[in-house]
């Protein structure tokens, strides 16, 4: 089975008023090293796409070849949203791959082990996301700033990444999103028009670095597993 990933990671960094986060390093590696590890130390994952700022491919480029991140095999231009960026990465890939794991650059603390269960429910089900339930109660709010309704939080969850479907299934859906322009904030909604997405238990500490203060947790965490892998 032919399993190729797609790390986004051609953002903005607004929210951290810094150039780009995933050049930031934690632990001696930059955090886009630290998020391609689980993939490339994968026997399961054939080859990586990621998608890069025009003006930094060149830096990734080199930052991989220092890391050996061999299993790199196309850095492609990004677009103006992630869905565009995702979409030119499917592009790259050829039509005998048959899964597709899509991952945010920003998420560094994924597993091994977390990784392999999607890769082993994606096999099963043809689409699955890993989530985490809501802590906190959930409101919608009107477009006037009014609670409109409360929902059951028992059924709410926070997805996360790698989102992993079949190749087929993720190159239809990007493209009939392009077709009849639609927006959507992640993968699986653009899947959800086409099949049932099925899902699978995520990790509270494979967070998204958003914040200042995210770069702190995420290094703890890593010291923490560090350690542990001496120990």
């Amino acid at each position: 089975m032919k399993i190729v990933a797609v790390i986004t990671c051609a953002g903005s960094s607004a929210r951290m008023k810094v150039k780009n986060k995933l050049l930031i390093e934690i632990c001696d590696k930059p955090v886009i090293i630290w998020s391609l590890l689980p993939f490339q130390e994968s026997s399961r994952i054939n080859s990586i796409v990621v998608t890069a700022p025009d003006d930094q491919i060149e830096t990734y480029g080199n930052l991989f070849n220092k890391y050996s991140m061999n299993k790199v095999v196309k850095i492609v231009k990004g677009g103006d949203t992630r869905q565009i960026s995702v979409f030119n990465a499917l592009s790259q890939i050829d039509n005998d791959c048959d899964l597709v794991a899509i991952h945010d650059g920003a998420r560094c603390l994924l597993t091994g082990e977390n990784l392999d269960e999607l890769i082993e429910g994606a096999i099963k089900y043809g689409a699955v996301i890993p989530v985490v339930p809501a802590n906190d109660t959930v409101k919608l709010v009107n477009e006037f700033g009014y609670v409109s309704s409360t929902p059951d939080r028992d059924r709410v969850v926070m997805v996360q990444t790698p989102q992993i479907f079949r190749f087929s299934v993720i190159k239809k859906a990007n493209e009939l999103a392009i077709k009849d322009k639609s927006i959507c904030t992640d993968d699986s909604s653009l899947v959800e028009r086409l099949k049932k997405v099925k899902v699978l238990s995520g990790r509270n500490d494979n967070i998204k670095i958003t914040y200042r203060e995210d770069m702190k947790f995420v290094e703890s965490l890593l010291r923490h597993r560090i350690k542990e892998e001496l120990a």
